[in-house]
């Protein structure tokens, strides 16, 4: 009996140790409403939203999908073939910083 439950309590700690792991080392989460006040350059949006099935609004009510690359980069798809946009983004907390393939970037909270 004691070897089993010794196994049992070294599974499931192993299991808890990848849950926080694959937690902490995901990837950001960029789902929410984000409100821009700090904005550089030509960023005119006040508003983005993501939601967890990958698609996003903003201000201008456009309506693409999101992605986030494997490099930590944000990819946004226009519909009707209309592109893709690249941005860097780090977010911590509630804060998030987004910057264009041009510089303009803007600084958002959830």
């Amino acid at each position: 009996m004691y070897r089993h439950s010794s196994l049992l309590h070294l599974v499931c700690l192993l299991l808890l140790i990848a849950v926080v792991l694959g937690a902490c080392g995901g990837k950001p989460n960029i789902v929410g409403r984000w409100q821009f006040t700090a904005t550089q350059g030509s960023w005119d949006y006040t508003w983005m939203e993501f939601f967890e099935d990958g698609t996003c609004t903003d201000s201008w009510g456009n309506d693409r999908t999101w992605t986030m690359l494997s490099d930590g980069r944000l990819k946004i798809t226009a519909g009707f073939g209309a592109g893709e946009y690249l941005f860097d983004v780090k977010i911590s907390g509630d804060t998030l910083q987004i910057t264009d393939e041009y510089g303009n970037s803007a600084k958002g909270t959830r």
